[in-house]
């Protein structure tokens, strides 16, 4: 993946994502199972005091500083129980998809809106236009900013944040935005507050399609068939032309049929699902 001038090209010819909302609500529930899960682990005091945007970047260097990331860990998107019980009490790895899940549930529990947001870059797009016939996936988070009125992306794997030239923190759709332009986001360390490139790249090549499960419920989480995705109208049209033999047949097929979101849903206002 040396050359990724035709990848970003791809995003710029392709990536008029829809912009009108469509009616998609992400389903937060209050989920007490969160507050077990996570009682002695002193969370309320590692976020401490401040605005939501340095308590989710503590909890953020707790996520990194209490487990290691590897890509090819063994244990697939998991409960936070079992991530804790793996990760840190059994001191074992555990990939992008756990690192956000348990950042977005750590912050979920303090009442802090957050979610898992899945990456892909899988080679749907013509031979002469893709990257290699690899699948890369990732896994970042977007947490809401009360104070500020809009979502920020983190990425826990890599202990980063992102922001804007001016230092701003921008949400997965201002990033796409700002991918189709000369402006595009920056990846922060989280610890020291510099630029960095650690990781920046996985985000990158990820943005083309975006999918979420349609709440954080547990019964929400693993149902695949479930996701929903913020994708170009000429993506699709590439997806569907595709050969049915080229080893994405599934992946094509819940793309195609999945329901379709648009910009505005993924940066709309979030809410608890038992509000009235």
């Amino acid at each position: 993946m040396s050359d990724l001038k035709p990848y970003f090209n791809n995003i710029e010819a392709f990536g008029n994502y829809p912009v009108d909302p469509t009616g998609f609500t992400y389903a937060f529930s209050r989920l007490p199972q969160l507050g077990e899960i996570f009682s002695g682990l002193s969370l309320a005091e590692t976020a401490g005091d401040g605005d939501t945007l340095m308590k989710a970047r503590r909890v953020m260097q707790w996520v990194a500083d209490y487990t290691t990331y590897d890509g090819a860990s063994p244990l697939g998107p998991a409960r936070p129980g079992k991530i804790i019980k793996f990760a840190i009490e059994e001191k074992k790895p555990i990939n992008c998809a756990n690192r956000a899940i348990l950042f977005c549930d750590a912050l979920v529990s303090l009442g802090i809106f957050a979610l898992p947001v899945n990456l892909q870059h899988r080679p749907y797009l013509p031979a002469e236009s893709r990257l290699d016939d690899s699948c890369h996936s990732h896994v970042i988070a977007q947490v809401w900013l009360p104070e500020r009125g809009w979502w920020a992306a983190f990425d826990p794997s890599f202990n980063t944040y992102f922001t804007d030239s001016a230092g701003d923190p921008v949400s997965i759709p201002a990033m796409l935005r700002m991918q189709r332009t000369d402006d595009k986001a920056r990846s922060v360390d989280n610890l020291t507050g510099e630029p960095t490139e650690n990781g920046a790249l996985c985000t990158q090549i990820g943005l083309f399609d975006v999918s979420v499960f349609p709440g954080n419920d547990f019964t929400y989480r693993y149902h695949w068939d479930e996701l929903v995705f913020l994708v170009p109208r000429a993506y699709l049209d590439i997806v569907a032309k595709s050969a049915p033999d080229d080893g994405w047949e599934v992946w094509h097929n819940r793309l195609l049929n999945s329901r379709k979101i648009s910009m505005a849903d993924l940066e709309g206002e979030p809410r608890w699902v038992d509000c009235v």
